[in-house]
């Protein structure tokens, strides 16, 4: 699968980490949950959202005490082979010995994922620890199992619905990552509870859900809650999560964010995905395949109405683009290529991959959806973040709320553009085929909205618009065999700089397609196909 997502801030071990491999501490017990109730919630201590903000608030108030890694005496270092052999025995999951539409499972510590995080059931009120015991789970061989501790606790937890008791539909694994599928049953992109700094190559920080607290679900309940308590080294937060399954998931966010300081560069209901190479980049790469990619384009629901397609690109050097906007009314990373024979990978099934597209729940004020591409020349590197980005810094001292509906499938997003969407981007060498015209040439698909219904002798234009250079050679036309719209036309740009392009498709003055944006550089474009 595209996307490995590493921990990249690694800690020492404290004084808390020795106790709690030796086991002088209850296993799934953080220190943060300990100090506000004492230290003994082995029988049950109440439980609700309003005390989850409570301790985010107050451990906002201290500073920060990373959760320690387990040591090597107690948890070996092994491959990524080995770890991933290492499964959760599906007879130990949680509620399997209930009617009830969802079970949970457990991820073991290993490989990436050294520091515990601690898990709660919830039942009426009552949170007790649920803890770590290695009979839970099944081990690749007995060695390994006789070298790994027996309190360590757990590295996450990932849900299963009735519908399918063999394949997860969520799963929480690694700092703040969640990763939920849709009707493909397909993992792929990747949602975090926070961004901090990522714009700041090299300075990230990567925050952690250190507890979770799972709600037993009803007998005939179909959605499961989840919280979790945040905590890093700028912020903390409290987070809940209710998730329904389907093959469109939905999952509701509430998010309450405490900063131990002014964060200025945070990124909302950021998304994480992968992009490696794309119809619109050159085909000179000794490669069988045509595409490989996770998502393939950024979509914006601006708060005026317009919609905005950006296809992605795997950029020569990292690359931010910002889109401007006031309470927009969703944005998300999309994967529209659906075509096998684009990938031709049965075993990555990128084709399958799910979007993911976030809906605001309340008035978001003024802002930026934010862009991040980084170059890779690996697919199994995510290298691809989207996020929202206030425009007022987010203060220490106060908590801030942000709610929001996600929905992972392979549909598009709900409800989508009224207009005809975009289904491919080409570029290409400029001019005639044989020719030896200079620039580079841009070819843009359209289908859908109202193009299907035009007469033969209505005839859409092309409206692009460029930040500098020169476009030429401009043509609109249907393609019959696909009844889709194509624009063509040839750009030339001097220098450097970035050129940033915009195009849409119009009739009678009004717009007929979402708008299609990109970010070119002539000069990297020319480098790529010398």
């Amino acid at each position: 699968m595209g996307g490995s997502h590493v921990e990249r801030r690694r800690f020492l071990e404290t004084a808390l980490g020795t106790l709690v491999a030796a086991g002088f501490l209850p296993s799934g017990v953080s220190s943060a949950v300990a100090a506000e109730q004492g230290g003994d919630n082995a029988n049950g201590q109440p439980f609700d959202r309003a005390r989850l903000e409570d301790m985010a608030r107050k451990l906002a108030e201290s500073s920060y005490d990373p959760v320690p890694e387990i040591p090597e005496s107690q948890l070996p270092e092994m491959k990524r082979r080995t770890y991933k052999a290492i499964g959760y025995r599906p007879d130990r999951a949680l509620w399997a010995d209930r009617a009830r539409a969802f079970r949970a499972r457990f991820f073991h510590p290993g490989l990436y994922y050294r520091q515990p995080v601690s898990l709660y059931e919830v039942v009426d009120g009552t949170a007790r620890p649920i803890p770590f015991d290695k009979a839970d789970y099944s081990y690749p061989n007995d060695e390994l199992k006789q070298q790994v501790g027996e309190n360590i606790g757990h590295a996450g937890v990932h849900l299963f619905h009735h519908l399918n008791w063999q394949r997860d539909v969520v799963s929480f694994l690694g700092a703040t990552y969640f990763r939920a599928v849709g009707q493909t049953m397909q993992y792929g992109i990747s949602a975090r509870g926070i961004a901090i700094d990522t714009t700041d190559i090299g300075s990230e920080e990567f925050p952690r859900f250190t507890d979770f607290w799972l709600e037993r679900p009803g007998e005939n309940q179909q959605h499961v809650r989840v919280h979790a308590l945040m905590d890093g080294e700028s912020v903390t937060g409290a987070y809940s999560f209710d998730i329904w399954p389907g093959a469109t998931t939905e999952v509701n966010v509430d998010a309450l964010i405490f900063p131990r300081r002014e964060l200025s560069r945070v990124g909302i209901a950021p998304l994480t995905s992968m992009y490696a190479y794309g119809e619109n980049d050159y085909v000179g790469r000794r490669i069988y395949r045509s595409e490989a990619h996770d998502s393939d384009g950024v979509q914006v629901h601006r708060g005026n109405g317009e919609w905005i397609w950006r296809p992605l690109t795997n950029p020569h050097d990292p690359r931010v683009s910002s889109f401007v906007d006031e309470n927009p009314r969703g944005f998300g990373l999309c994967q529209r290529d659906r075509a096998f024979d684009h990938y031709q990978d049965p075993g990555a099934n990128y084709e399958d991959r799910p979007n993911l597209w976030i809906e605001p729940g309340e008035a978001w004020g003024k802002g930026a959806v934010e862009l991040v591409e980084l170059p890779t020349s690996q697919e199994t590197l995510d290298n691809i973040i989207a996020y929202w980005k206030p425009d007022s810094p987010l203060k220490p001292g106060e908590g801030h709320r942000f709610t929001y509906r996600q929905r992972w499938g392979s549909r598009p997003p709900v409800p989508g553009p009224s207009g005809a969407r975009v289904v491919a981007t080409r570029l290409g060498r400029g001019g005639k085929p044989g020719g030896r015209n200079s620039g580079t040439k841009f070819v843009i698909d359209f289908a859908g909205g109202d193009l299907p219904m035009l007469a033969p002798d209505r005839h859409p234009t092309a409206v692009v618009k460029t930040s500098r250079g020169e476009t030429y050679n401009q043509h609109v036309f249907r393609i019959e065999k696909t009844g889709n719209w194509r624009v063509e036309f040839d750009m030339k740009a001097d220098g450097d700089e970035d050129v940033d392009l915009r195009c849409f498709l119009s009739l009678d003055g009004a717009a007929l397609s979402e708008t299609w944006l990109y970010r070119w550089n002539p000069v990297r474009w020319d480098e790529s196909r010398s």
